[in-house]
């Protein structure tokens, strides 16, 4: 699907270990070093390849399919692990996660939220492993050619290829939340009030008057058509029309023999 030589240092990583690593011999006149790459599969890394929707058409037109069902922003990674390797330790994602397994198989293990994970994780609440954990298993279970496993944001995953190499493309669904309205609201307000725009001296944070600042904010969280509004806008910005040849799309479900699978199966 992707060349070495076409791979610059923004369209790939190496996960090491259980954690991605980027080193300057990984590259070779700017471009993805072959060698390097090859020598680290075959020490048991897997290769991470971003935005692959950006090189493959069929896969762009999944990507757009998707992002015009959920009316939302979607990326696409790819994934190419040795046999009997695994990725990423257990981790969650800030994002909705459809996997869809392309080549070889591999095996997955679900797990409960341990205590110390957030629900429903945003974009700044990153996975740190001397912090979160999974709690019990929930499920394991194994992917073939064609399967779509479907994983809710914040929910601990990893995953080991078997007896053979595994390609997966992961597809992250950027779902709008209310935490995103209302940040879109303030940076509106913030544009019309300067008062907002003031820097906050430190020394007098403990004898400040809220109530003129908080007072126009309070008022443009509750006027229904202005949160409407941003509603939808968010989503018009968000979806992604789809684009290319529709054929391409109806060959890439036919030819993966798609069986849809669920965290939860």
């Amino acid at each position: 699907m992707v060349m070495a030589g076409q791979l610059t240092r923004r369209d790939f990583d190496i996960i090491t270990e259980g954690s991605a690593v980027r080193t300057d011999n990984q590259l070779k006149g700017g471009v993805a070093n072959p060698e390097v790459l090859i020598r680290a599969l075959n020490e048991g890394s897997t290769l991470r390849l971003f935005n692959v929707h950006l090189k493959a058409p069929v896969v762009d037109a999944f990507k757009r399919e998707l992002s015009r069902t959920f009316r939302c922003p979607v990326t696409v990674n790819g994934y190419l692990t040795p046999q009997g390797r695994k990725g990423f330790n257990p981790h969650y994602d800030q994002h909705e996660v459809f996997v869809l397994q392309m080549e070889g198989s591999k095996n997955w293990t679900v797990f409960e939220n341990g205590g110390s994970s957030l629900e429903l994780p945003l974009k700044q609440h990153t996975f740190e492993k001397e912090v979160h954990s999974p709690g019990p298993i929930r499920d394991q279970f194994t992917l073939e050619p064609g399967d779509l496993l479907y994983i809710p944001r914040g929910h601990f995953h990893c995953a080991e290829s078997t007896e053979e190499a595994s390609v997966h493309l992961t597809f992250a669904v950027h779902v709008y939340t209310w935490a995103t309205i209302f940040l879109e609201l303030l940076a509106q307000i913030s544009d019309d009030n300067i008062e907002i725009r003031k820097a906050i001296r430190s020394e007098h944070a403990s004898a400040l008057d809220f109530t003129d600042i908080l007072a126009p904010i309070i008022n443009r969280l509750k006027d229904a058509d202005l949160v409407r509004e941003s509603i939808e806008s968010c989503f018009k910005e968000g979806a992604d029309p789809l684009q290319g040849n529709p054929r391409d799309f109806t060959a890439f479900f036919e030819s993966s023999a798609m069986r849809v699978g669920a965290s939860g199966r």
